[in-house]
């Protein structure tokens, strides 16, 4: 076996393994839907870390779906809100 290539690929294998170690994000996702279960587009999403309070906003897309990709791992929460046509008349919205 040559030396100098076997020592070359443990490296670049001990370096691979330790890029892959440095990984700590993970992607939250859901869907926005009204009192009806119609899926709500281009609601405001915001994410936020439980521990120190950051948040993350995002849009919902045009079937309500939003993604936020590489948050860091935490514990987090989604605050309820609602979406509501300023022009039209809402009552007796169901909790969050």
């Amino acid at each position: 076996m040559n030396l100098p290539i076997a020592t070359g690929f443990l490296g670049l294998a001990a370096f691979a393994a330790a890029a892959f170690a440095q990984i700590n994000t993970s992607t939250m996702d859901g869907t926005v839907t009204d009192p009806q279960s119609a899926t709500v587009a281009k609601a405001d999403v915001t994410i936020v870390n439980s521990l120190t309070g950051q948040r993350f906003h995002t849009l919902s897309d045009d079937k309500g779906h939003w993604a936020v990709p590489a948050l860091p791992t935490a514990t987090y929460s989604v605050p309820c809100s609602r979406v509501v046509d300023p022009d039209a008349t809402h009552d007796n919205f169901p909790p969050c």
